[in-house]
């Protein structure tokens, strides 16, 4: 019984560590990049080019601009899975 106090520490510490990261993650469940990528796949299944809405509130009037930012592999690999597996992106 006194071998198995360090695995629970060590178990109870972890635990604690993926409790605070999870608490303390500003991008739960997922950052600015991903919805950039998810949302050049919708640009590029919807109309063929890869496009993102921006985030800030400085360009309110326009809806969707050409992303230099991020590669076009990723959104592409996306909406290739998206259509072969039937899955909504």
């Amino acid at each position: 019984m006194a071998k198995e106090y360090p695995i629970y520490t060590l178990a109870l510490f972890a635990g604690f560590c993926a409790a605070a990261i999870s608490f303390f993650a500003p991008f739960f469940p997922y950052g600015i990049d991903s919805a950039s990528y998810l949302d050049q796949a919708r640009s590029f299944m919807a109309r063929g080019v890869f496009e993102i809405t921006p985030f800030s509130t400085g360009e309110a009037d326009v809806v969707s601009v050409p992303d230099n930012l991020f590669p076009l592999g990723y959104p592409l690999l996306i909406a290739i899975s998206s259509i072969l597996l039937h899955l909504p992106v």
